[in-house]
């Protein structure tokens, strides 16, 4: 029996970050003789950023916790919602947070250890540590699986010895975007050998998704759109599909600024889970979405869907996580943005090529069993 932990983003209250959680620790244990769980560890800052209410220390967290006060029952139930949804995972025995000397004794209680998907290596995000890279274990084979470097960058910053230095160490290395793999090979040199594959959600069948689903969250028919935090771009256009196509746009409370919505005539969903995201995307008669999970969920439940992109300066500004998902399958019509809004033809269906999804998904699933093998 292999017996395997993942360190990830687990505790984020974020859908995306919770569900490729849970989806990468049930993918390994379905494979035979492994016992797979994920490692309780958190950053630092986890409570900050998470928490209900914050410390009064900043005029933004100020701000912030008023913002909560008047939406408190909301607030308090998506939190708890996170809580029981996490509640699924297959956890490890002990917690480990705060300093990453904690994690040493790892070296001696796993023969595999997974970096798991999600922005764990983005060095712009506030919870990124260095335990992603478990720099410390020297006994343990380690390997990474579909880790994003989003906007982040190693070459000529601080981290860029000690990342180096991990990476070397690593028995397989794999990321999520092409932009990623990019940025490791101008780290580590041309000829170091790292993979593609896709996020670990993709892994898992649909019918499990399916079981996961809460029951139907809104009634009538409606278009579903999912993004983290306010834009303005992004209002104006879900205005003019709302208007022309007759439906109700629904989202999520993601932020303090996502309220803002409102001014738009965009209503908000009851339910807050990840149970109930995963049901507003299967039932939506359209997807609008920025969020790389809300246009991978869309691909698994085969959905018409768009891509939001940003505009500034007139110009699309490049997402290397999005570019990477709808190359790799194909689906470059789905891009939208401010310039061209007016002129898509929103009726459009997509044909989804089940051939070419089911190769990279079956890639991806041999690239993980290679990897962890021992």
């Amino acid at each position: 029996m292999i017996k395997i932990g993942t360190l990830t983003y687990h505790r984020s209250h974020n859908y995306g970050s919770v569900l490729q959680a849970y989806a990468l620790e049930k993918v390994l244990n379905s494979f035979a003789n492994v016992d797979c769980e994920i490692i309780d560890y958190y950053p630092p800052n986890y409570k900050l950023l998470y928490s209900v209410f914050v410390k009064n220390n900043s005029l933004r967290n100020i701000l912030r916790n008023l913002y909560v006060a008047l939406h408190y029952k909301q607030r308090r139930d998506r939190y708890n919602d996170f809580c029981e949804f996490q509640k699924r995972y297959k956890l490890s025995n002990n917690s480990y947070n705060e300093r990453i000397e904690l994690l040493d004794e790892l070296d001696n209680l796993y023969d595999v250890i997974v970096c798991g998907s999600d922005q764990i290596w983005c060095s712009d995000a506030p919870d990124f540590s260095m335990a992603y890279f478990m720099p410390r274990l020297k006994k343990v084979k380690k390997i990474s699986y579909a880790p994003s470097m989003g906007y982040g960058e190693f070459k000529n910053t601080k981290y860029e010895k000690p990342v180096k230095d991990a990476l070397s160490e690593f028995s397989a290395v794999s990321v999520r975007e092409n932009d990623g793999a990019e940025k490791i090979k101008a780290l580590m040199g041309e000829n170091f050998d790292v993979n593609v594959v896709l996020d670990p959600t993709f892994l898992m069948p649909v019918n499990e998704y399916d079981d996961l689903c809460a029951k139907r969250v809104v009634k009538e028919d409606y278009i579903f759109f999912y993004s983290v935090g306010f834009r303005q771009q992004n209002a104006q256009i879900m205005k003019y599909v709302s208007e022309k196509l007759g439906l109700p746009v629904y989202t999520l409370s993601t932020s303090s600024s996502s309220i803002k919505y409102k001014k738009y005539g965009i209503k908000f969903a009851n339910n807050n889970s990840p149970e109930a995201f995963l049901s507003l995307i299967k039932n939506a008669k359209l997807v609008f979405s920025s969020s790389f999970h809300g246009n991978v969920f869309s691909i698994i439940f085969r959905k018409n869907f768009f891509s939001l992109y940003t505009v500034e300066k007139g110009e699309r500004v490049d997402d290397p996580r999005l570019n990477t998902l709808v190359e790799k399958f194909g689906l470059l019509n789905t891009e939208l943005d401010i310039n061209n809004y007016k002129s898509v033809d929103y009726n459009r269906k997509i044909n989804y090529n089940e051939d070419v999804i089911m190769e990279k998904i079956e890639e991806s699933r041999k690239y993980l069993k290679d990897a962890i093998s021992i």
